[in-house]
């Protein structure tokens, strides 16, 4: 074999084995080849008579050497692949192993439907089960099965999408739970996320608890006791003769922080987010830029028709909140688009008023409370959306004794709006 030949098969033999997968140490195997390539190209020509005899030892104990490499790649390689045919073995997607997911999955939703109380048809009723049944059918049907079969991961991907639809299963109480041991404090976007899917599955709730509630309904007038609240609301303190099953759904419901109400406006009783422990850590378990979006799961709706819910003060303090959010988190299509809806509603209230608070007085000249509450909107030395619009008003205002503004006049629903998408690129001058 002439050194030439024999160079290039070892350098044949090693690309050899960096495409074959093994897990035995071949530094020193690779090692040895390059220090006999760099051996052989290190020989020079010299006048004397070499020894071929020599030679051919030399190149037959490498020789054997590589045929032992070859074989030991070899074994390797048959070991390994021996290996991940077991490991092929042990994934494959059995009929029990399908029936054992189909059992978790019904375990886990079983188990919310009695934490609320509720009879499957109802519980049915709440779109996030509706979504999570959807999600697990649509991982566990024979098409996504047979990918799930042909996939590299097999039974484990397809554990993995169960789990998925088992997460979405969970109840907003569990949910607070799991923040609290993994706060969201850092993480803006992951914030977003959570309190998009917590705002859901309240909502949820909230629209089942009133529909029990319209069953209901003479039954609770007749065994509820009223109690004021620190931000002026009424709560409902229900009775134990109340019917058995209403009993027990607003139990459940109180666990994920849902209480009765009676409406200041129609003096209805509805179910509303109450300002309970778990509200609490929630708001300080999430990036402090969110936490408007967490207000929001409290205090909303922001008006009963045309009337503000809240205090003009509260009203003030909202929508200045409301901007700090909107300025700074990401724009989505959930929270984000809801939070900015409710945030021109109370603006455009707070400047033209409503039916029960008229912006102007007997003398034509805007009320002294109104004056009030626009400069505190169009605080700072920063421009702001709310300082853009507002400030030429009180100019212009204050020039004619508070009697009008061409501004004012022609100050239309949509102006805030785009006033928050300059301030969003930050060309506000």
């Amino acid at each position: 074999m002439e050194n030439n030949d024999f160079e290039k098969r070892l350098g044949f033999l090693k690309k050899s084995y960096e495409r074959v997968p093994s897990t035995f140490d071949s530094e020193k195997v690779l090692r040895k080849i390059d220090e006999e390539t760099n051996k052989t190209r290190e020989e020079k020509p010299t006048i004397k008579k070499v020894n071929k005899f020599g030679q051919k030892v030399t190149v037959w104990v490498v020789s054997i050497a590589s045929i032992f490499i070859i074989g030991f790649i070899s074994v390797a390689y048959m070991a390994e692949q021996h290996t991940s045919g077991e490991q092929e073995v042990q994934s494959v997607i059995t009929d029990d192993y399908l029936e054992k997911l189909k059992e978790d999955y019904t375990f886990e939703r079983e188990n919310r439907r009695k934490l609320l109380g509720l009879e499957e048809g109802l519980f049915s009723e709440l779109e996030f089960i509706g979504y999570a049944d959807m999600n697990y059918s649509f991982v566990t049907n024979a098409d996504n099965i047979e990918r799930a079969k042909s996939s590299a991961e097999g039974k484990e991907g397809l554990a993995r999408d169960v789990e998925g639809a088992i997460l979405a299963l969970k109840l907003p109480s569990e949910m607070v739970e799991t923040l609290k041991e993994n706060p969201l404090v850092g993480n803006r976007e992951k914030s977003i996320e959570f309190l998009a899917e917590y705002r859901d599955k309240i909502q949820d709730l909230i629209i089942l608890d009133n529909k029990v509630l319209d069953e209901h309904r003479d039954e609770v007038i007749q065994n509820s006791v009223e109690s004021p609240t620190n931000n002026g609301e009424v709560i409902i303190n229900h009775q134990s003769n109340y019917p058995k099953q209403l009993q027990q759904i607003i139990d459940s419901m109180e666990k994920q922080s849902i209480h009765l109400y009676k409406n200041k406006y129609t003096d209805e009783i509805v179910s509303g987010y109450d300002d309970s422990d778990y509200y609490h850590q929630v708001k300080n378990a999430v990036h402090p830029d969110t936490i408007s979006y967490v207000e929001m799961i409290l205090q909303e709706p922001y008006t009963f028709g045309e009337n503000l819910k809240y205090s003009l003060d509260k009203s003030v303090e909202i929508i200045l909140s409301m901007q700090h959010t909107l300025l700074n988190v990401e724009k989505e299509p959930t929270l984000y688009s809801i939070m900015e809806s409710y945030f021109i509603t109370i603006f455009n209230n707070l400047m033209k008023g409503s039916g029960d608070q008229p912006i102007f007085n007997e003398q034509g000249q805007v009320k002294e409370e109104y004056r009030d509450l626009w400069r505190k909107m169009a605080v700072g030395e920063r421009m702001t959306p709310l300082k853009y619009v507002i400030n030429p008003i009180i100019e212009e205002m204050e020039a004619s004794d508070w009697k009008q503004s061409k501004s004012y006049d022609a100050l239309d629903y949509t102006d805030l709006k785009d006033a928050l998408v300059i301030g969003r690129d930050g060309k506000l001058k």
